[in-house]
């Protein structure tokens, strides 16, 4: 085995046992194939439907674009429309407008759309002549969103807009609304790793580490032992940040503001800004910096120009509380700004509402978590792309955590169809508490701890317990954890490898251990099950070799019968008798004294008398048991809907088989798998259970208000989620677009969805 792993769909070349994640390669063909794809289930910030859809319209093919798809999914972009024009200008169907001129070297990068917050700090600045204090108190005023506020600074901003003279009143007006709309969610945009954050009090000097070291020290515990930082490792951990920095306020004060996260984003190509006090620091060409002219790129600053600084005070010494006035603010021109080779680079996030913070230089940078997002996003496909098997295994495994965990549960594990694996339904001879990845990595096995009803402790028992290899074990180490919970096991398919129909362990469950029933009003009714004296003497017989109901049979046979001699009441000839019938030698057996052959049967273990295991029952408990034993030979297999249905309470998703499998499904002629894999244009027939209904009304067209319809359509191959039923369709076929109903839905792929035409009900 070769220690390099080389990916046939990329360059990309892995070492055995040494991925970085934070060194991954970021000209990824695949990685960018699957982002525009929209395959984007479990890819940070992208995973929902809205990610998706998107992830298909920007089509990103570089990391900045993946930092803008990230900030255009906020309500502020998808609400104002920049979403919708950035993939138009984007993809070249029209051209970036611009109400001013004065927009275009600040909107350029985006095509022409309001994305980031700089952004709209620059164009009040710019446009309206704003300081920037009055340019960010703007930014939070408006996000407020208290009407009279809002109110005051759109006649503000609007008044000196016309004064400075750069548009009309009516492009300000426009210009405000933009911002307003957008000023509801927005994102602010690295810096080298060796950069250190300035901080402030008594033990500044003492933490006044550089951003790699403190995200190696809070991330790397082997980093933090060896460099003697455990304890602050495990502070920083408790409180979910890195402690405190300072940040430049909107009044032009330098406070105290919380390290929110650091994260790694690649090794990039750097800048170096010089200033005049001989301050430095190493950034990318696209980090920004608040000036007096507004926010600026790294790579759109020039010498003369200047950046704030943290001004004149005692790093170290002096304690500055968040109420107290701060340190000063000062001015400092650029002196030169060259090209400084490649380093690793980190995203920092501070608290809202002042993104920025002090390097230890003193130079104020921005922070910058779209880039940092959109990072995370990329390696999130990247490992989606080229290890699917552990990243959907690791994916499932932390499902539980989730606001839902059945839905993303049920989301990747069809995603996961759909990238050619198997989610095996759950085995308790497996005994995996997660989900674990088979040895060739084709499939995956679903864990036992996220079975709905099987809790911690009952894991803990079947997994330190007897050997569950065999139904009657199984079946006798029930009592051990629960009834549910042996309950939950079968019908989720988890006693599948057994061989009996799950109806047959279920009445085999609840003959022995009982069950709860309701009646007609709704009350619950409790089944009494066997005694336990009756269930000792059961599982002493139940090995397998005979039926349920052949053993509950002998068991009261056995009761029935007269209860036999005590060996010392026995005659010589009846001893030997008994015990040649247990397999003793007749011949060996006469040539010994009575007192001799009274011991040897009294101490054989298959020896029955009248104190040793005999089960002793009434006739009333004789003739319940028969009844048990009766209704154990009736046989009655399962069926795939009853199957599909229990597999989607208990798992979240129907693995074994599906409600359709039941129907003739001879007219299909794709399956729901075949149906995404196949080109747009495709005619299709397929079979499927109709999962969810959304009932819509048309919003465009000739006559909007139309009513229509979305299907979610699945069988046991993957589900279809949003089959168009436009309103022509939906007319005809109202009454079949029901949830659960078994149909034969026909129609043509188009645009990445089923445009249905027909529906037929088969079940």
């Amino acid at each position: 085995m070769g220690k390099r792993i080389t990916f046939k769909s990329c360059k990309c070349v892995v070492e055995r046992g040494k991925l970085d994640v934070n060194r991954l390669p970021l000209d990824c063909a695949a990685t960018w194939r699957l982002l525009a794809s929209g395959l984007t289930v479990g890819v940070f910030q992208l995973e929902r439907h809205l990610g998706q859809e998107w992830s298909r319209k920007v089509r990103p093919t570089n990391i900045h674009q993946l930092a803008d798809l990230v900030a255009l999914l906020r309500p502020g972009c998808l609400e104002s429309g920049m979403t919708v024009e950035y993939c138009r200008v984007k993809a070249g169907e029209q051209e970036a407008e611009y109400i001013h001129p004065a927009l275009k070297p600040i909107l350029e990068e985006t095509h022409g759309c309001l994305v980031y917050q700089e952004q709209a700090i620059r164009i009040a600045v710019e446009i309206a002549g704003f300081s920037l204090a009055e340019a960010d108190n703007l930014r939070k005023g408006i996000g407020k969103k208290i009407p009279e506020v809002i109110a005051e600074l759109r006649t503000k901003f609007i008044d000196k807009a016309v004064q400075k003279g750069l548009v009309t009143r009516e492009q300000a007006e426009e210009i405000f609304g933009w911002i307003e709309k957008f000023q509801r969610y927005g994102f602010n945009r690295c810096i080298a790793g060796d950069t250190v954050i300035c901080r402030h009090g008594r033990r500044a000097r003492r933490y006044h580490f550089s951003v790699e070291e403190m995200y190696r020290i809070r991330n790397d515990l082997e980093y933090a032992k060896a460099t003697g930082h455990e304890q602050l490792r495990r502070k920083w951990n408790r409180l979910g940040n890195y402690g405190h920095g300072l940040s430049l306020c909107s009044d032009g004060g330098i406070r105290p503001n919380v390290i929110r996260d650091i994260q790694p984003s690649g090794r990039r190509r750097v800048l170096r800004i010089v200033l005049d006090n001989g301050a430095s620091i190493r950034t990318t060409d696209n980090h920004k910096f608040p000036t007096p002219d507004g926010t600026k790129r790294a790579d759109g600053l020039k010498v003369g120009d200047q950046l704030y600084v943290c001004g004149a005070h005692e790093r170290g010494n002096g304690r500055v509380r968040r109420a107290e006035q701060g340190y000063p603010s000062e001015l400092v021109a650029i002196t030169e700004i060259r090209a400084d080779g490649e380093e690793e680079t980190y995203d920092v996030t501070m608290d809202a509402p002042h993104h920025t913070f002090v390097t230890g230089g003193g130079i104020v940078t921005c922070n910058s978590h779209a880039v940092s997002y959109g990072m995370i996003a990329y390696q999130t496909a990247w490992l989606k792309c080229h290890f699917p098997c552990e990243f959907f295994t690791s994916y499932l495994t932390f499902s539980r955590y989730k606001a839902d965990p059945k839905e993303e549960v049920y989301k990747l594990v069809q995603d996961a169809r759909l990238f050619g694996l198997t989610v095996l339904p759950p085995d308790v001879r497996r005994r995996n508490v997660h989900f674990e990845m088979t040895e060739d990595k084709k499939a995956i096995a679903f864990g036992l701890s996220h079975v709905r009803g099987v809790g911690q402790s009952a894991i803990e028992k079947i997994i330190t317990g007897a050997d569950l290899g065999t139904w009657p074990k199984f079946l006798a180490a029930v009592p051990q954890f629960h009834r549910n919970v042996g309950e939950a096991l079968i019908r989720s398919g988890a006693c599948d490898g057994h061989g009996l129909t799950r109806n047959r362990m279920i009445r085999e469950l609840e003959v022995v251990l009982g069950t709860t029933t309701r009646d007609n009003t709704g009350k619950k009714q409790e089944l009494r099950g066997m005694t336990a004296r009756e269930r000792e003497a059961f599982f002493e017989r139940y090995d397998g070799s005979r039926s349920a109901a052949e053993v509950i049979e002998q068991m009261v046979e056995t009761a029935r019968r007269p209860a036999p001699k005590t060996p010392s009441a026995m005659k010589k000839p009846e001893i030997i008798e008994r015990l040649v019938s247990l397999g003793g030698d007749e011949e060996a057996l006469s040539g010994m004294k009575k007192a001799d052959l009274v011991k040897a049967l009294r101490e054989h273990p298959d020896f029955e008398g009248p104190k040793s295991r005999r089960l002793r029952i009434n006739e009333q408990r004789q003739s319940i048991l028969l009844d048990k034993a009766k209704a154990l030979r009736v046989e009655q297999a399962d069926t795939h809907l009853a199957k599909s249905a229990a597999e989607k309470h208990y798992l979240g998703v129907a693995l074994s088989c599906s409600a359709v499998d039941d129907a003739d499904q001879s007219m299909a002629s794709h399956t729901c798998l075949d149906l995404a894999r196949s080109p747009a244009g495709t005619a299709v027939r397929i079979c499927a259970v109709i999962d969810g209904v959304k009932h819509t009304r048309t919003k465009r067209g000739n006559n909007p208000g139309q009513p229509m319809c979305f299907l979610n359509l699945s069988d046991s191959t993957y589900t279809v989620d949003h089959a168009v039923v436009f309103p022509d369709v939906y007319r005809r076929f109202k009454a079949l677009c029901k949830e659960d109903f078994i149909v034969l839905v026909a129609g043509e792929k188009r645009n990445g969805s089923l445009i249905v035409g027909e529906i037929h009900k088969l079940l």
